[in-house]
């Protein structure tokens, strides 16, 4: 029996819009001392800071359509990537650790992060990385 593709919960993209904040945040700090050399107004750093937040936004958006997953009864299927799209084929006898965290942010929505990971991934690295998923899954 073949499982439809499906997508992560909504909570993600806020996942996502908070990693993109904190991965553009060395972005942003030299923008802003560049701005601050020249002596801006304080609408145009409102602007800015809005503007950054909407950036890192969209590009949540992006990722939580881009990113579905397909499980079956062999293996889990997953496609990822903004601009380059990515698949990845993780048969079930190829996993060799499943780590689930259940952090507190994810605990009231029953969700939890999992990774799985194989020989094949590199050290410290998982193969495959859900950043929430339901527990019931």
């Amino acid at each position: 029996m073949i499982y439809e593709k499906q997508r992560l919960p909504l909570l993600c993209i806020g996942l996502y819009w908070f990693k993109n904040c904190k991965n553009f945040l060395v972005l942003a700090f030299l923008l802003v001392f560049k701005l601050f050399n020249d002596a801006p107004s304080l609408p145009m750093i409102l602007g800015g800071i809005l503007l950054f937040l909407l950036v890192c936004l969209i590009f949540a958006v992006l990722s939580y359509t881009r990113f579905t997953f397909q499980i079956d009864q062999t293996s889990v299927l997953v496609n990822k990537g903004l601009f380059i799209q990515k698949q990845t084929i993780l048969p079930f006898e190829r996993i060799q650790t499943i780590q689930e965290n259940h952090y507190f942010y994810l605990r009231p929505f029953k969700l939890a992060e999992v990774k799985l990971e194989s020989a094949a991934s590199s050290s410290g690295e998982a193969e495959i990385l859900f950043p929430a998923l339901p527990l019931a899954l």
